[in-house]
């Protein structure tokens, strides 16, 4: 549409020049139907079109362009010297317009109402009335045509870029800056050369010119049309602009939304945490749309963005496959409402659909969190990384706790314009990123999997590392953001998250989550037993009920590590080693041959499990016998359909990968002494505060209690020397020991005298599985239908 648009608006202004007809020519008393044009000055009209062409295709040369417009140039010259008008010798109507349209360029098919709003766009440019074309304004547009000129050769090299098709690029990011800069120059050039910002010309004047031209031939091209409607009327609103100067705003607008869909779309920008010149583009064009929006014309008249301008734009951004994520349309548009809603509004609980626009609140919110993110980010960029450089985390969190970020909140004041109550919360949440890595186990990072282990801090790590763990945790602030219940002065680590917030989380997320693949669409779960995992198996996991910030900041790094990359990793492995079978699972992954799975798991443990480590040199020091034993238990927990023994699906690895953190999680905290990959009685004990209102629940089911139920019989003496609390947490330790509930026959005939059961040896890695496959229907592990 953008070259037919080109080549008719070119024709037209040659039409106007196609006027040796006799009804308007000097001393021919009578027309003919049709009219030779002899004049040699007058030959070269038939070139123009080709010349525009060549333009639009960006093979024009500055020669080419001078031609053309110097034939327009006499064109107007004999127009205005040797044509008059039907009623006046010195204006032309816009039936004589439509008369000489219809008789002598028939090809053109310019209808009476398309000369009618050609008429209405001449008066926006050149001034005068709609109805006729004055000879005084034929000067008017020659003088126009000059300015377009020169206008038109800055802006010829850079032709196909205006034409925003992707298989026109790639172009590099220097062209793209000269050629929106010379745009935004052009189009105030010829703005200030026109009348059009002292008349009321809006777009729907551009719609009626564009349809009745017949420039609309199929859907492709009303599709685009409604689209720029809506850029226009996000950005500058409905109503036509008033002034000089709120055209030259919403230039500077139009061409910003312009340049950004253009490096989106021209250039290799896209959301990976694995270069740091990468990650600082998105940034760079995130902070530019944010910045955009809120200066624009619309927002500085009405203090709103609308919705139903920005949802169209959206959904074209999300087929063009911009935005890195394969949702439906229906789909993304509620979840990035709903995120609005929670995260970036001052009203948590109304339906995404009832999001009308964007307000202030929401843009300081936005600004709120792009700010933490780009500074904490700057931060890791300023230290000494290049590539292949690592650091320790001891010098990491020394880094970090020396860092001023006192010269970047004062630049967010002088130069971005943030009030000091902003900036303020701002650094509330710097600081809180910093408290986390200045903690005991801080969230680090590993080949992109969270590092699970208690020698963790002697753990090397880059750029890369760094920088995905910072990401992953601004998701989880962003979750406590939204469901968790805030602290009034937003201190995250006063606030909590209730099991009903974080359900509210799963149900609105869940189809989005189902649609990109971390979700299992067979999942009948509501999110709390993934709560459950939470309160249980992260390094703050203490079984409370309720979820600490640096709780929901550990699951969330645990479950994009095993649920997301190890399990990419895995199944990477699994593909390069022929494992693969034809049949693909309901994710579209390919089922894995178990034998296979098996012997190519342990191969390369040492890679997948770089990030728990400790595991995968415990799965190295197992005999082959040991390893199928280990797997055999681990798997068994793991696998979400019993009946499909001998093959392996994605939701089985995931599960597999999540177990193996969660173990280790447990190992990192409780195996505290010799000899380490073991835990011994006093150990498991230690973890009983974390299970025991788990406990408390679980053996109120009914197979447990009738298992239990002798405890508090009459006869059992037991009960003289030992609480009731005190059976529960020894019953545990059991249960961790020995895979099962205890029953009667277990305890020690000596509990009068010492322990309620005997303990022998210690607990590895293996032996803790048991406990995992007991309590499997109550984490969602393995279960099927649940995630």
């Amino acid at each position: 549409m953008n070259s037919k648009m080109l080549n008719i608006l070119f024709s037209l202004i040659a039409v106007l020049g196609f006027v040796g007809c006799d009804k308007f020519l000097k001393g021919k008393p009578q027309p003919p139907k049709i009219v030779e044009i002899q004049a040699s000055d007058l030959d070269c009209v038939k070139d123009v079109q080709a010349d525009f062409k060549k333009l639009v295709e960006s093979q024009a040369s500055e020669q080419d362009i001078d031609n053309s417009f110097s034939c327009l140039y006499r064109t107007l010259d004999q127009f205005k010297n040797r044509a008059e008008g039907s009623t006046n010798p010195n204006s032309f109507t816009n039936s004589d317009l439509f008369t000489i349209f219809d008789t002598f360029f028939k090809d053109a098919k310019v209808s009476q109402t398309a000369t009618d709003n050609l008429l209405v766009l001449k008066k926006a440019l050149l001034g005068g009335v709609e109805n006729e074309i004055t000879k005084t304004e034929l000067d008017l547009l020659k003088d126009y045509l000059k300015v377009l000129q020169v206008e038109v050769k800055k802006l010829s090299p850079y032709i196909k870029v205006f034409a925003f098709k992707k298989e026109d690029g790639p172009f590099d990011q220097k062209t793209l800056n000269l050629a929106f800069s010379q745009l935004r120059h052009s189009l105030k050039t010829l703005l200030t050369a026109s009348k059009i910002s002292r008349v009321e010309y809006n777009f729907e004047d551009v719609k009626q010119l564009t349809t009745s031209l017949n420039l609309i031939e199929d859907q492709d091209d009303q599709h685009l049309l409604t689209l720029v409607e809506n850029v226009v009327n996000l950005l500058a609103g409905a109503e036509p602009l008033k002034s000089e100067s709120e055209y030259l705003l919403a230039i500077d607008n139009f061409v910003d939304i312009a340049s950004l869909y253009a490096d989106a779309l021209y250039t290799d920008i896209k959301f990976e945490v694995t270069e740091k010149n990468q990650l600082n583009k998105v940034l760079d064009f995130t902070g530019r749309l944010i910045d955009n929006l809120e200066s624009s014309v619309q927002y500085k008249k009405t203090q709103e963005i609308p919705i139903k301008y920005l949802d169209p734009i959206i959904a074209e951004v999300l087929k063009a496959k911009i935005i890195p994520v394969d949702v439906s349309e229906a789909t993304f548009m509620r979840f990035y409402k709903t995120l609005i809603i929670r995260v970036f509004n001052d009203q948590k609980g109304i339906d995404a659909l009832s999001l009308k626009s964007l307000r202030p609140v929401n843009f300081r919110n936005l600004k709120r969190e792009y700010h933490i993110f780009r500074m904490y980010q700057d931060m890791i960029n300023s230290f000494d990384f290049t590539a292949r450089t690592y650091i320790t985390p001891a010098a990491l969190a020394a880094k970090i706790k020396a860092y001023n970020f006192v010269p970047a909140l004062s630049k967010a004041i002088s130069i971005n314009g943030l009030d000091q109550a902003l900036v303020y919360d701002i650094s509330l949440g710097l600081e809180e990123l910093r408290a986390e890595s200045q903690s005991n186990l801080p969230i680090l990072y590993r080949d992109k999997k969270m590092v699970v282990a208690s020698t963790q801090n002697s753990a090397e790590v880059d750029w890369e590392d760094v920088s995905r763990a910072h990401y992953v945790k601004m998701l989880a602030r962003e979750l406590m953001l939204g469901w968790a219940d805030l602290d009034p002065s937003l201190n995250l680590y006063k606030s909590t998250m209730p099991k009903k917030g974080f359900m509210n989380w799963y149900a609105d997320f869940k189809d989005f989550a189902i649609e990109i693949k971390l979700f299992d669409p067979r999942a009948t779960d509501n999110g709390a037993d993934n709560f459950t995992q939470a309160d249980l198996f992260t390094y703050s996991g203490n079984g409370d009920n309720m979820l600490s910030y640096q709780e929901i900041l550990q699951f969330v790094n645990m479950l994009l590590s095993g649920g997301g990359e190890l399990t990419t990793q895995i199944q990477d492995v699994m593909e390069k080693a022929g494992c693969n079978l034809k049949q693909l699972d309901i994710f579209g992954k390919p089922w894995i041959d178990e034998k296979c799975f098996l012997k190519n798991l342990r191969s390369n443990s040492t890679q997948l499990f770089s990030h728990i480590y400790l595991f995968g040199n415990y799965v190295k020091s197992l005999s082959e016998q040991e390893y199928l034993g280990f797997y055999t238990e681990l798997m068994g927990v793991a696998r979400l359909n019993p009946d499909t023994v001998g093959r392996i699906e994605t939701s089985d690895v995931r599960t597999f990968s999540l177990l193996s953190m969660f173990i280790d999680s447990l190992f990192t905290i409780y195996d505290t002494r010799a000899p380490f990959g073991e835990v011994d009685p006093d150990e498991i004990r230690a973890s009983y505060p974390r299970f025991k209102n788990f406990v408390a629940d679980y053996v109120k089911k009914p197979d447990v209690a009738e298992k239990l139920k002798e405890w508090d019989a009459w006869y059992n003496v037991c009960k003289l020397s030992h609480s009731k609390d005190e059976f529960l947490r020894e019953a545990f330790v059991f249960l961790v020991y020995n895979g099962r509930i205890p029953e009667q026959s277990d305890v020690s005939l000596a509990c009068n005298f010492g322990d309620i059961f005997n303990f022998e040896g210690n607990v590895d890695r293996r032996g803790i599985i048991s406990t995992f496959q007991i309590l499997k229907d109550e984490i969602a592990l393995g279960n099927a239908g649940k995630n």
